[in-house]
């Protein structure tokens, strides 16, 4: 009708925007923070066959979120949102006899309290003293796996990103123990 009328096109679209956000949350994963306790010890050493419950803090088991939006009319403003979240706590025990991931949990086990009368959902019993290896300390490595997912104004997704891995070194003592023959009694210690 001869009327002019502005049109508002948005330059950016959720597609665009998605690989910039996915980029600064991944640079805002947490980094598993180690806490070993094994159970039945001194609550210090780690000892071969005795098993060792691996946890990380509240902080670094906790979701990140992040939104990226344009403003533009309703129905015109692109918008993302990525929501990542720890889905499996891992240890890695650095034993070269035995490599791998070795140990896995999930949900509210990776930051349960120790109970050192029953290891925990996070837990792994070393077979090998860390005398077997030069250094004298495993190399062990704890990390976090993420679920990633994003909503968009296009629609929802998924997204893959790197688990994140701190270095968590442990030193495994074995204990000998040597049996002798005091006696003909078994109170004795008879053979």
């Amino acid at each position: 009708d001869g009327e002019e009328v502005d049109i508002f096109v948005p330059l950016v679209t959720p597609a665009q925007m998605l690989p910039s956000l996915a980029d600064h949350v991944e640079r805002r994963l947490h980094y598993p923070a180690p806490s070993f306790r094994p159970s039945g010890a001194d609550g210090d050493s780690v000892f071969v066959r005795v098993p060792i419950d691996f946890r990380t803090t509240p902080e670094t088991w906790a979701p990140i979120v992040a939104t990226a939006s344009v403003d533009g009319p309703p129905g015109f403003a692109p918008w993302v949102t990525i929501t990542a979240t720890p889905s499996e706590l891992w240890f890695a025990s650095g034993d070269p006899a035995d490599p791998g991931l070795v140990a896995r949990c999930s949900g509210e086990a990776a930051i349960a309290g120790y109970v050192a009368e029953a290891p925990g959902g996070c837990s792994y019993t070393f077979a090998n003293a860390s005398t077997t290896v030069p250094s004298g300390v495993f190399p062990a490595e704890l990390g976090i796996a993420w679920d990633v997912t994003y909503e968009s104004s296009d629609g929802p997704g998924t997204l893959d990103m790197a688990p994140t891995i701190t270095p968590a070194p442990v030193q495994v003592e074995e204990i000998k123990g040597l049996v002798t023959c005091t006696g003909s009694r078994p109170t004795q210690g008879s053979c």
